[in-house]
């Protein structure tokens, strides 16, 4: 469907959403349509590089991921597909490459203990 006909049939209900007045709805046509059903199946890793963009939790190299999948349907127009020049050529992958963070990764943490018993009532 399309944002703005799903819009503009449903715009009482769905301006009471904290995410439209936010004017952060994300939708999957930032190649096209065909891309989304096409080439994401190809690509999962630019699909989940989307994703970390619109959630953010892309950390602080997100600046050099451009969206190619997922797009804000308020301020990311619809794109439109690459052509397909030559069908034998390899996949030239679409990711943004990954960069090295001065953030501490999660896994070097101590883990927390779970509780070894049941809470008791008073």
């Amino acid at each position: 469907h399309n944002w703005n006909d799903v819009y503009a049939t449903n715009k009482e209900v769905l301006d009471q959403f904290k995410s439209v007045q936010n004017q952060e709805v994300f939708d999957f046509l930032g190649s096209g349509e065909d891309a989304w059903w096409g080439e994401r199946r190809a690509e999962a890793d630019v699909v989940l590089q989307d994703f970390c963009s619109v959630v953010g939790t892309s950390g602080p190299q997100s600046a050099y991921h451009q969206k190619k999948f997922l797009r804000n349907v308020f301020t990311d127009g619809e794109g439109s597909p690459k052509p397909c020049e030559d069908t034998s050529a390899p996949l030239v992958p679409q990711a943004t490459a990954c960069v090295k963070s001065d953030t501490p990764d999660m896994t070097t943490s101590a883990p927390t203990s779970a509780p070894t018993s049941a809470p008791t009532s008073a």
